[in-house]
């Protein structure tokens, strides 16, 4: 069904911020090792296939669905009653530790206490993100799980009449301007131009994805890692 925009302008927010989950607002590799650890506790699954598969998927330049991968090598194995008490073992266990990437919880608190919008643009599987973000304790910033790698080009259909209308899942709110907070290349292509703006968090401390490597508009500023994002706000 199409979409009814009014003639006059809606009034909007300033600004609402979109952050990016994996790698971006927590450490996906530790969240990936920490599961791998509960479900070779539990199951006859080897590490070396889920380690495998998880290689195999960010030479493509994907992300791993390791959930379904699980639950589907469980139904295989005629055991997929074990399920429940896996996710419910590494939602215990990821609690127990801290898993954001540097600056987040900082970010978070900055986009609270200066009452702006926010919240998280993520790509993936909804089984294996809500698994993670609940484990995270993320589960109540409002998520909307993207259908394409190609997060500008989702959001640039957001855009009617000069502002932005955010689906329900992200509170449904009109804004002139979005600020998408990613540490993939690929996230901003067809982002917007100004006065949205992005910023492509990239460790090069660390190896760098074939995911995370591209080019990105001139409106997105690359910068180490999320507290560089806090001095902004």
């Amino acid at each position: 069904m199409a979409l009814r925009v009014n003639r006059t302008l809606p009034s909007a927010v300033e600004v609402v911020y979109l952050l990016d989950f994996d790698r971006c607002l927590v450490d996906t590799e530790r969240l990936f090792g920490m599961f791998v650890e509960v479900v070779t506790q539990h199951t006859s699954i080897p590490i070396s296939e889920l380690e495998a598969a998880d290689r195999d998927m960010k030479r493509r330049g994907d992300s791993f669905d390791t959930a379904s991968f699980v639950r589907e090598r469980l139904l295989e194995l005629g055991d997929v009653i074990i399920w429940e008490k896996i996710v419910q073992e590494f939602i215990e266990k990821v609690g127990e530790t801290d898993v954001l990437m540097l600056g987040a919880r900082q970010l978070i608190d900055q986009l609270d206490s200066h009452q702006l919008h926010y919240g998280i643009l993520t790509y993936g599987n909804p089984l294996w993100q809500d698994i993670k973000l609940r484990a995270c304790g993320l589960s109540d910033i409002p998520t909307y799980i993207a259908p394409r790698k190609e997060k500008g080009l989702l959001i640039q259909s957001w855009l009617h009449s000069g502002v932005f209308l955010l689906p329900k899942e992200l509170t449904g709110v009109w804004a002139k301007a979005l600020i998408l907070v990613d540490d993939k290349a690929v996230s901003f292509d067809g982002f917007p131009s100004l006065p949205s703006r992005g910023f492509w968090v990239l460790d090069d401390t660390k190896p760098i994805l074939p995911s995370q490597q591209g080019g990105v508009p001139s409106n997105v500023e690359r910068v180490q890692n999320l507290t560089d994002v806090i001095n902004t706000i």
